[in-house]
């Protein structure tokens, strides 16, 4: 009877066991390098083995006028991304996009960290959104680079 109430137990305790599927996979990339980024995916420069930096795109709210509408407004993609340094120290980013930009209006910032500066690049929000699309913004990808200073 024991026996049978401790499988029984083990049994429940596994049921409640589910795998994330929506978990985004660590990734890794070097400086001054295109990186695409999902929500909640967390990436290490310049390599998994010896981070520098980690960073994840901890929000992403695309608001910009669908491609297909004519909008008063352009309006703009918001962008938080939580930086790691080696020491564990956090800060956060912010990085705008406004309407269809072109690579002379990509928003950037620069960082202290790691007793040195980096500049984070956005680049492109994909996808861009259109009246009939109507992707959540999770679903959505920043583009960025990272380069050292």
């Amino acid at each position: 009877m024991k026996t049978c109430l401790c499988l029984l137990t083990g049994l429940l305790l596994l049921s409640g066991c589910t795998k994330e599927e929506n978990a985004a996979p660590l990734l890794a990339s070097g400086f001054n390098q295109p990186i695409s980024l999902r929500h909640q995916q967390p990436v290490m420069l310049p390599t998994k083995e010896q981070a520098e930096l980690t960073i994840t795109l901890d929000s992403l709210i695309d608001e910009r006028c669908p491609r297909d509408l004519r909008c008063f407004s352009p309006g703009v993609a918001a962008t938080v991304l939580k930086v790691q340094e080696q020491n564990g120290t956090r800060q956060a980013v912010r990085l705008y996009l406004v309407g269809l930009t072109t690579p002379t209006q990509n928003d950037s910032a620069t960082i202290q960290a790691n007793n040195r500066r980096y500049r984070l690049i956005a680049h492109e929000v994909t996808p861009y959104p259109t009246q009939t699309q109507n992707a959540s913004n999770k679903n959505r990808q920043l583009l960025f680079t990272v380069k050292r200073l």
